[in-house]
């Protein structure tokens, strides 16, 4: 489905996460690395692979290396920001004419630009710092939990929580599924609460129970 819908973000973003997943398993189980450094480590050869090929996989994929005019409109955003950095512009008050400053950047671009392509830049811009804060709150909640759901037994189940959670984190870098109330934004938000330890512990505690209680039926 991504590869016809001719969508090269959410492509690049879902690989990226399969193959980030493959690397934490790798060094995370194998070779006993501790979790900080995996990530930084993945942050740092992202980062790196990004800005040396970056260009030349955006040619071979047939999109611009300004990633089809998106770091100018984030240029322009990001100019904006500073204007109401605390509470932002409100929801849904900059785009689609609810500010002078968006028709500016329908000037610039030639046509009518409807959001961000940038799910951090769109929090910043309409609920501002307090906005962006709390959304990484959210999404901090869910790094821990999804990490440790996957250190509960390592199963290929388990990890999925922590590789949606990366996949969601690198398709906002280039789109905006964070303010939009959409299908990805509802499945990130079940997996932060799917992943609560705590709604797993009556099971866990029935289960011990239950092998007590047998142990001893049979001793």
């Amino acid at each position: 489905l991504l590869v016809f819908s001719d969508s090269v973000t959410p492509l690049i973003a879902l690989v990226a996460a399969l193959l980030f997943m493959e690397v934490y398993k790798l060094a995370s189980v194998r070779l006993r690395l501790p979790t900080y450094a995996i990530f930084l480590a993945s942050a740092v050869l992202g980062a790196t692979l990004f800005l040396g090929v970056g260009g030349k996989v955006m040619d071979a994929l047939g999109r611009s290396s300004d990633l089809t005019g998106r770091t100018q409109i984030w240029s322009m955003v990001w100019s904006f920001i500073p204007r109401h950095p605390v509470l932002g512009y409100g929801y849904s008050g900059f785009w689609n004419g609810a500010s002078t400053e968006s028709g500016a950047i329908d000037q610039i671009v030639g046509a009518m630009v409807m959001y961000s392509h940038n799910g951090f830049l769109e929090i910043l811009l309409n609920l501002g710092a307090v906005g962006l804060l709390l959304t990484l709150v959210l999404l901090g909640t869910g790094v821990k939990r999804a990490y440790s759901f996957s250190e509960s037994d390592r199963s290929s189940v388990s990890f999925w929580p922590l590789a949606f959670i990366f996949y969601f984190l690198l398709h906002n870098l280039a789109e905006c599924t964070i303010l939009f109330q959409d299908l990805e934004w509802a499945v990130c938000v079940a997996t932060v609460v799917g992943a609560d330890a705590t709604l797993f512990a009556p099971e866990a505690r029935q289960e011990e129970e239950f092998l007590l209680a047998t142990s001893e039926e049979f001793t």
